[in-house]
């Protein structure tokens, strides 16, 4: 029994008491195992590194699938942390966490009940014996509930997971990442809600001739439930039906990150084609932006962060774009303005991504687009990305300071973009979502429509 609670308490903290939205089970096996384990394990240095290896590996997993990453490209962009700038209360939380991490295991690990396994016959058995009865026992729910290998479903597609192997979770991530992916054209079309087989972009642009053309794609913008904060959002870009444009709503399915959404937008595609253009370095179907070269389009590709650490420097190569453009390129078009209010407001403050504010590529994009008689502009966002920096709430609608402060940057996105179209006429822009922003709480998650994001069409009259 004293293993049993220890390890209901382990898996329901590691399921943030049931507040937080993870992609986990309510137990992994693996935890029933310890015990037994431990009967084979006698020093305690050795039971601790059991132990810590489980725990770390449990929370990698979950971080991955909480920003829809499988675990090995989630672990590719460590690297990319260490040139971040990660406010200092940052660092002090994880040096926290880190000692309470430490408290916690040695108080288990030099617990009586825990010290008292030894190597026994009887210790073996009997632990051998609890593995095995709570190992039936949770199966036997899996199955009940519909969520076990023997796909027994009497729910339908309403299904309950009570557990699952983490190595085995593991395993699967793995093979995703060192499977050899078929060429392009092998994945399936995307398929949009009702059946659409074409995505935004290539419903409103693919075939669209008119002569200076905007995608842009916006970091975690996602479809707001409420109705009256989705319409104060895009106010400004509403008022622009009044000012010579037509202005038009979409939504769009989405599923899994930003690389998905890449690939959804940019080649019609669904599920890994992005990391079947990384791995193979090569295109085998025509895309838009290959598209929009033959009809004589110059065509840019533009960001406000490095591409190098996200592979989107890559992907965007492959796809065949005629200029590309990312932080390098902003940072040292700024390098000899020495005005420190103009390099406070050139930077992105938002997140830890290093990076420009956004709005520099968006003015860029935008003026650019007349310098060829037909261009096709895409623009990859980054500043609205999780975490967020937050202030204190103001509007009293939301559940977080978090959660307020990111959905105001957007709006303030588009308010910069409803001004740079009176700037900037441009003949065709289309402005969608990625994915929903990955709040980790439910209460922040359930601002949100859970698999579509929003989309904008703003034509000129």
């Amino acid at each position: 029994m004293y293993f049993a609670v220890w390890i209901l308490v382990i898996n329901m903290a590691l399921n943030g008491f049931f507040q937080v939205v993870l992609e986990r089970p309510y137990f992994y096996y693996e935890y029933l195992a310890i015990p037994l384990l431990f009967c084979f394990i006698p020093k305690t240095w050795m039971r601790a590194l059991l132990l810590s290896i489980i725990l770390i590996a449990d929370a990698i997993i979950s971080i991955a699938h909480i920003y829809y990453f499988d675990t090995v490209n989630y672990l590719r962009k460590i690297p990319s942390l260490f040139i971040t700038h990660f406010p200092w209360y940052f660092w002090l939380l994880v040096i926290a966490g880190v000692a309470i991490f430490i408290l916690a295991l040695h108080l288990f690990i030099q617990s009586r009940r825990v010290k008292a396994i030894g190597g026994s016959k009887t210790d073996k058995k009997t632990y051998g014996l609890f593995l095995l009865v709570c190992f039936s026992i949770l199966y036997f729910f899996d199955t009940l509930f519909g969520f076990s290998a023997l796909n027994f479903k009497p729910n339908g597609t309403n299904n309950i997971n009570i557990g699952k192997s983490i190595v085995r979770e593991y395993y699967k991530d793995m093979a995703l990442y060192i499977k050899s992916y078929e060429p392009v054209s092998h994945f399936n079309d995307f398929e949009n809600i009702k059946g659409d087989k074409k995505s935004i972009a290539y419903h409103y642009l693919l075939n669209d001739t008119s002569a200076h053309q905007l995608l842009i794609i916006l970091e975690s913008w996602g479809l707001l439930k409420d109705s009256s904060l989705r319409n104060q959002q895009i106010q400004s870009i509403v008022q622009l039906d009044q000012k010579g444009y037509r202005v038009k709503f979409d939504s769009s399915y989405f599923k899994g990150g930003t690389s998905q959404a890449e690939a959804r937008e940019l080649l019609n595609k669904k599920g890994e084609a992005y990391y079947s253009i990384i791995q193979n370095g090569q295109l085998d179907i025509e895309g838009l932006p290959q598209h929009k070269n033959k009809q004589g389009y110059y065509t840019s590709a533009l960001q406000s962060f490095s591409g190098v650490h996200s592979s989107g420097h890559w992907f965007r190569t492959v796809l065949g774009f005629n200029a590309i453009k990312e932080y390098f390129n902003y940072t040292t078009a700024s390098a000899s303005d020495h005005n420190p209010n103009h390099q406070n407001n050139y930077y992105n403050h938002d997140n830890h991504y290093l990076a420009v504010n956004d709005e520099i590529v968006f003015e860029d994009g935008f003026q650019a687009a007349s310098d060829h008689p037909k261009t096709f502009t895409y623009i990859l966002t980054i500043n609205t990305h999780l975490p967020f920096k937050s202030k204190p709430a103001t509007i009293g609608k939301f559940p977080s300071d978090e959660t307020e402060s990111q959905y105001k940057r957007l709006q303030e996105q588009l308010n910069h973009i409803a001004y740079l179209l009176q700037k900037y006429p441009i003949d065709k822009l289309v402005i969608v979502g990625d994915h929903p922003p990955p709040f980790i709480l439910k209460p922040e998650r359930n601002l949100y429509k859970e698999k579509l994001v929003p989309a904008i069409i703003i034509t000129k009259k």
